[in-house]
């Protein structure tokens, strides 16, 4: 009966210390994370390629223009009631500008579409922000938008970030 227990232990203690040495192999191995690629844009419910392209070259833009802090681009793609959802308050559009303006011009923005969804003259945008720093870090941030069509074109209503 010892001899039993003394193999269970020396099989024990021999396979948590191959456990602990793979564990530490893998540690010192490892390669910093790669940042994640542009997914493509999965496009849903039917609707002219023209709308869903014109969305998708609004936010092709809407990256370079927050980096540049364009004033011009979001008066001229952003709604004149748009609303901006953040956590602890709610911003008008000239809020969210005044406040844009305000940041370092350093940081570098840029806009992954996940999902497009249009109804008729309303569209739901769905993707991801990406802060990118001047020291190597980065932040993300999902996002949804609404956007309305109309006699000028599409216009984002609303953003709600999701943290």
């Amino acid at each position: 009966m010892r001899k039993l227990f003394l193999h269970l232990f020396i099989s024990c203690v021999t396979f948590f210390l191959s456990l602990a040495l793979t564990m530490l192999i893998q540690v010192s191995s490892s390669t910093p994370p790669v940042p994640p690629q542009p997914q493509m844009v999965q496009l849903v419910g039917v609707a002219d390629m023209t709308d869903e392209q014109k969305l998708l070259n609004i936010y092709r833009e809407y990256g370079p223009a927050k980096t540049r802090h364009e004033r011009a681009f979001f008066e001229r793609v952003e709604s004149e009631n748009f609303i901006l959802f953040l956590r602890d308050r709610n911003m008008t559009r000239e809020q969210n500008i005044r406040w844009m303006e305000s940041w370092p011009g350093d940081v570098v923005f840029e806009y992954d579409i996940e999902s497009i969804r249009i109804m008729g003259d309303t569209a739901v945008v769905t993707g991801r922000m990406w802060e990118h720093y001047p020291k190597g870090g980065q932040n993300s941030i999902g996002f949804v938008d609404v956007c309305v069509r109309s006699g000028v074109g599409w216009r984002i209503m609303s953003t709600k970030p999701i943290y």
